[in-house]
């Protein structure tokens, strides 16, 4: 006896059995900066950079790993005035799929540190794994070996990348 597949089966098997044209391919070698450059010098690629921003070039499919509400936090990443960074960050940027299993967030140390892990620890169920590092670890105990890593700095966290030995991938998304 067969059973009846539901239409969110049929959609994921249709996308996995449809061959991808030839700009597609081309597309999905190309890093998001480069993607940007070619925008620009060809207008008629409009669309396609709007498609890839809507799928593969969404923040909210790397966040969405980590985090059950994404929007709500880029809210609060943005509202704490915090920055992400590392390898996830440059997956991100090199269109890789999350493969990272951890999230670096760079904070002002503070309030804006003890506010940012309370929504963490509140809102998205996240533990603290803290070892006496000066990087605290938090696991989320429903998720296999997502982590999220915050690093506080003394100053505001912009200051604080520029000032460190960050590569320059991360200066790039930054800027």
């Amino acid at each position: 006896m067969v059973k009846a597949m539901s239409s969110l089966a049929l959609l994921n098997l249709s996308r996995l059995l449809r061959i991808p044209t030839i700009a597609e391919v081309i597309l999905s070698f190309l890093t998001l900066a480069d993607i940007v450059i070619l925008h620009r010098v060809c207008q008629a690629l409009r669309d396609t950079v709007q498609s890839q921003h809507r799928s593969r070039l969404n923040a909210n499919h790397l966040l969405g790993a980590f985090v059950k509400d994404c929007a709500l936090f880029r809210y609060n990443l943005a509202f704490y005035n915090g920055l992400l960074v590392g390898g996830a960050i440059l997956e991100f940027l090199e269109r890789r799929h999350n493969t990272v299993p951890r999230l670096d967030v760079l904070l002002e140390g503070g309030p804006c540190t003890t506010n940012f892990i309370d929504y963490l620890c509140l809102k998205e169920h996240y533990i603290s794994l803290d070892d006496g590092d000066s990087t605290l670890v938090l696991h989320r105990p429903t998720s296999s070996d997502r982590t999220i890593h915050i690093t506080t700095s003394d100053t505001i966290p912009i200051h604080a990348l520029l000032r460190s030995s960050c590569t320059t991938a991360e200066l790039s998304f930054m800027s």
